[in-house]
């Protein structure tokens, strides 16, 4: 696998477009609107770490609440939004091409500014270049739950519909991740965290449901506006349990059940071509975030915990044993396949240095691949590449590309 270092990246968010070609968020400092800062979007090559700003003189909002049904596309989607008149907020949503540059509007819509990102909340979902998905969130004071209203934008017609699927209606669409051959993942229903909701049971608040769905398929029926549901639910919460956390790596799924009243936890993973879960037990859980640094390395599953600090390790959840201990200050931020990107410090003269170091896994420590200078930003993988960004770099630079075989 080629390990590629594109630096000066001080970004929010990275992802796929294509084989070819990235995308990544960066904020800006102004504010377009009290309390939402203005975001850039740039499309990167890896090959030749060029980059280029989509659409630089239109302001930008949301970026980051934009999901794709797709990582292999010829465009990205992107929203403004302009004060208008009598408290209202203006938000348009843009096509950009990447192969010929066209810029073209697709939806425009209004809303209530002193309501949005205080009471509204909004996300988009792109499940191709023609169908959007637009889902409002919106909190009434003294209810626990959201209202949700999602409608599926049509740019062929033009038109506008309410979705009446009784899963999404009722619990909103928290995530959705792209899987091969045209399929997707939806992950409906916002997850209960036990330290961040008082005196709630999971009874209370959203149920929870993750689905695959054939994308095409899934169009048509919005299209029409027939609900035949999904027709294949992966995982469901029920009373005492919610689903806190779900990746996608490779053709797995990764994801968790939590039981509230237990205080039991169950990592699954999920094989989307076969069908087959397997099923761990994590005794070791100190912080239901913990999760969010699960990996899996030829189909065993492994959990960092402690990251970032004294007594940070990692644990093999077949055996419940400790595999290694990470030094103070290291982390793991991202797994593919058996490469491990690792962050940390190393101390000097006068301050210490950050760094970010690629190990072949299950060598942590021992067989190092690459060793980068400078603060890391994020990772992603796309095609037979594996991407670190890296922001300003403080101190040398000694960053560089290698090729791993």
């Amino acid at each position: 696998m080629n390990i590629k270092v594109l630096k000066n990246f001080d970004m929010a968010f990275c992802a796929p477009v294509n084989k070819s070609m990235v995308m990544a968020v960066s904020e800006k400092a102004e504010e377009i609107i009290p309390g939402s800062t203005a975001q850039s979007l740039f499309i990167i090559n890896p090959e030749t770490s060029e980059k280029a700003e989509v659409a630089p003189e239109i302001p930008k909002l949301l970026i980051d609440r934009i999901s794709y049904a797709s990582n292999d596309r010829d465009y990205v989607v992107f929203p403004t939004a302009q004060p208008g008149a009598d408290d209202v907020l203006n938000i348009t949503l843009y096509y950009y091409g990447l192969s010929d540059g066209t810029l073209k509007q697709l939806h425009s819509f209004a809303v209530d500014l002193q309501d949005f990102n205080k009471s509204l909340f909004l996300k988009v979902f792109v499940l191709d270049e023609e169908n959007l998905i637009i889902q409002s969130e919106t909190f009434t004071e003294g209810l626990i739950r959201p209202a949700y209203r999602l409608k599926v934008f049509d740019a062929r017609s033009g038109t506008v519909n309410d979705i009446r699927i009784k899963e999404l209606i009722d619990n909103g669409i928290s995530a959705m991740f792209p899987l091969a051959d045209n399929k997707c993942v939806i992950k409906a229903g916002r997850a209960y965290f036990p330290d961040r909701e008082y005196m709630l049971k999971p009874a209370d608040l959203d149920r929870e449901f993750i689905f695959i769905i054939p994308v095409n398929q899934f169009i048509s029926e919005l299209t029409i506006d027939i609900d035949n549901g999904f027709s294949e639910i992966v995982e469901e919460s029920s009373d005492n349990t919610t689903l806190p956390y779900i990746k996608v790596s490779g053709t797995k799924l990764i994801y968790a059940v939590y039981y509230v009243a237990e205080g039991k936890e169950e990592i699954i993973i999920y094989d989307t071509e076969t069908g087959k879960k397997t099923i761990r037990i994590n005794s070791r859980l100190k912080n239901i975030n913990d999760l969010w640094h699960t990996f899996v390395v030829d189909g065993s599953p492994y959990l960092v915990t402690g990251s970032g600090g004294a007594g940070a390790r990692v644990t093999d959840l077949n055996t419940q044993k400790t595999f290694v201990r990470l030094e103070n200050g290291d982390d793991i931020p991202f797994v593919y396949d058996d490469l491990v990107v690792m962050t940390g410090k190393k101390k000097k003269l006068f301050r210490d240095q950050d760094y970010v170091a690629v190990y072949k896994f299950p060598e942590i420590y021992n067989n190092q691949i690459a060793e980068i200078k400078g603060v890391y930003s994020g990772s992603l993988v796309n095609g037979d590449d594996l991407i670190i960004f890296i922001e300003n770099e403080r101190g040398e630079d000694n960053g560089f590309s290698k090729d791993q075989e």
